[in-house]
């Protein structure tokens, strides 16, 4: 049998145990129950079956340090439950399940441990609030996640996931995963990174998912933060599933090394999310290299990030997208996209952005049977088959306003704006051509009749009507510029 440290009739213990060495089978090794300001130090523990080498219940101010704990069959190596207020330091914890499992516990602190499991998580947080965990390792190679936490404000601090399985599964509220690192291997286990439940932070973590297959993080729920933060993966799935609604990516790095892949794919009706300071970078390896994938989602804000991939930014049926102060950029040989809108995607504003296109590519592409406010400003284009491309609005239709744009660096038979088909009425102000080399700078061809497209204080080489495909004569150029029009429309 093991040793059982139990508290006295008065209610207390301070009780020490001390270069202590106690060996079970069939049964717990060291167990503390129903104590107080009971130290055990210096010592350790053993069990053999379903039990734990050392198991505290129902305690409080328990402080374990420089311990050695082992667990073979399917016990704990240390299993704490309805304990709080308790440390434990320098502990060095093995088991074939769980090495350290908190169970209903709370306001623990543990320190520099070391833990090692074969069979499931290594680590558990179940139900348990406001406990630390800071600095260590949790190690092993079972199909679980090396971390588990549940409940509310539990802290993870500088603790390093080793093993094939590294991952970390985050769930409840307010809890802090940080200053953390860890490889991923994947191959059939848990995802590198699972976040759900609401308002838990990740800051300062890097995950390196580049040699594990699969190796998805999954973030759902509601009002998570994942900041100063590196995921990569080599994977063609996207890397970051995101769902659910106020989550926030700042100053993160986010990449695929291998293509096509999807950096940070937003579905099932996400919203609210924003991605700002950050980097995110898909592999292209064909035209599905998305860098950011919104779908179905709504009220998408990207703010001041570099986005990179076949295609920087697709949107599909989505409401209300917002990109400013950001460099999207399409790194296709050929036909690559910038931005691309379509699925009847309601509203979109981009400003004070640089975007650049593959050779055979799109600027901003938006596609015939989108609706709503299409708010351009401030922006570069560069490169590009057509800067920006504009089809058909739907029976809804759509409202234009474009204001500042400067469209250089075209090939040869590059068009700056292409109008594609419908009805537009709208007004286009302090649009600079700069590329010499462009064909077009509006080709209007596609439009009806009814249409009436006015430029204002336009500037650059390819400015005028000198320039533009206009047969039915609905554009009209309000410069006060004595220069006689070669095409149709009011100059």
């Amino acid at each position: 049998n093991g040793v059982n440290v139990q508290s006295s009739s008065d209610g207390s213990s301070w009780t020490t145990v001390s270069y202590a060495s106690v060996s079970a089978r069939a049964a717990d090794g060291l167990v503390v129950r129903g104590a107080t300001m009971t130290a055990v130090s210096f010592s350790s523990a053993q069990s053999v079956g379903v039990f734990a080498a050392l198991y505290l219940q129902n305690s409080s101010s328990i402080t374990v340090s420089n311990f050695y704990s082992s667990s073979t069959g399917s016990g704990y190596g240390i299993h704490l439950v309805r304990v709080d207020a308790s440390s434990i330091t320098n502990v060095t914890s093995e088991a074939d399940t769980y090495a350290l499992r908190l169970s209903l516990s709370s306001t623990n602190t543990i320190t520099n441990v070391t833990l090692t499991s074969k069979f499931s998580n290594t680590i558990s947080l179940s139900l348990s609030n406001a406990n630390s965990v800071l600095g260590g390792s949790a190690g092993g190679n079972s199909s679980n996640s090396r971390l588990f936490v549940s409940g509310q404000r539990n802290l993870i601090d500088q603790l390093t996931l080793t093993g094939s399985f590294a991952g970390a599964t985050i769930s409840g509220s307010l809890n802090t995963f940080m200053r953390s690192a860890y490889s991923y291997g994947g191959g059939g286990g848990p995802m590198p990174l699972t976040l759900s439940g609401s308002s838990n932070t990740v800051n300062r973590v890097n995950i390196d998912a580049t040699g594990g297959s699969p190796a998805n993080v999954t973030i759902s729920g509601n009002g998570h933060v994942i900041s100063f933060s590196t995921i990569t993966a080599s994977v063609t799935s996207p890397l970051v599933n995101v769902s659910g609604y106020g989550h926030r990516f700042e100053d993160d790095f986010i990449r695929t090394t291998a293509g096509p892949g999807v950096g940070l794919a937003l579905t099932s009706g996400a919203s609210g999310i924003v991605v700002a300071r950050s980097t995110v970078a898909a592999a292209s390896g064909g035209s599905n290299g998305l860098a950011i994938s919104i779908v179905s989602s709504s009220e998408t804000v990207i703010l001041d990030s570099y986005i990179q991939g076949s295609t920087g930014v697709y949107i599909s049926g989505s409401t209300g997208t917002t990109i400013g102060g950001s460099i999207v950029i399409s790194t296709l040989s050929q036909s690559g996209s910038a931005i691309w809108m379509t699925g009847q995607s309601l509203h979109l504003a981009i400003s004070s952005s640089a975007l650049t296109a593959s050779p055979l590519g799109y600027g901003v592409h938006i596609a015939t049977g989108n609706e709503g406010l299409i708010l351009l400003s401030s922006n570069i284009v560069t490169a590009g088959r057509y800067g920006l491309f504009i089809g058909s609005p739907s029976a809804a239709g759509f409202t234009l306003q474009f204001a500042s744009a400067t469209f250089r660096g075209f090939p040869a038979l590059g068009t700056a704006v292409f109008l594609g088909g419908g009805t537009i009425v709208s007004t286009f102000t302090k649009f600079n051509f700069e590329s010499s080399a462009a064909t077009a700078n509006i080709n209007a061809i596609a439009l009806a009749s009814d249409s009436r497209v006015t430029m204002r204080e336009s500037a650059g080489v390819r400015m005028g009507p000198g320039y533009e495909l206009d047969p039915l004569g609905v554009v009209d150029w309000t410069e006060c510029i004595a220069r006689t029009s070669v095409m149709s429309g009011l100059w």
